[in-house]
């Protein structure tokens, strides 16, 4: 089974945000809008596992806020929107986790780090 380690900032206009994807994204009804900080991955170890590890390397870290900014698009089709504040953050959680041994397997450096400093909106959706 595939696993991601996601965010989901709760935010102000989620409602706006929400009937967008509702139009745009053929996943609105599985996925909520998130920010990734691992990559979808398979792995042998049970949930409690990868929850014990995320909470003991996440620990450290306290609530912050994020805010984003303008719409954005790519070729592929993805609409997000791009983290501002927070993004330092998101950035040192990824690192953190991926620099674990349960995790450090997955990482995927075809994704550029403009892959995952995003709030996802829509995907395979959006014609730009």
């Amino acid at each position: 089974m595939l696993r991601s380690i996601l965010i989901f900032p709760k935010l102000s206009e989620i409602t706006t945000i929400q009937n967008i994807r509702r139009e745009l994204d053929p996943l609105y009804p599985h996925i909520r809008p998130h920010i990734t900080l691992v990559f979808p991955f398979e792995s042998e170890a049970t949930d409690e596992v990868i929850i014990q590890n995320i909470q003991t390397i996440l620990k450290p870290f306290s609530a912050f806020n994020v805010t984003f900014e303008n719409f954005s698009s790519d070729e592929k089709s993805y609409l997000w929107l791009p983290v501002d504040e927070g993004y330092s953050v998101i950035q040192k959680m990824h690192d953190v986790l991926y620099q674990s041994p349960l995790f450090s397997l997955f990482l995927r450096p075809e994704f550029p780090i403009s892959q995952w400093d995003r709030y996802t909106i829509s995907k395979q959706c959006y014609q730009p």
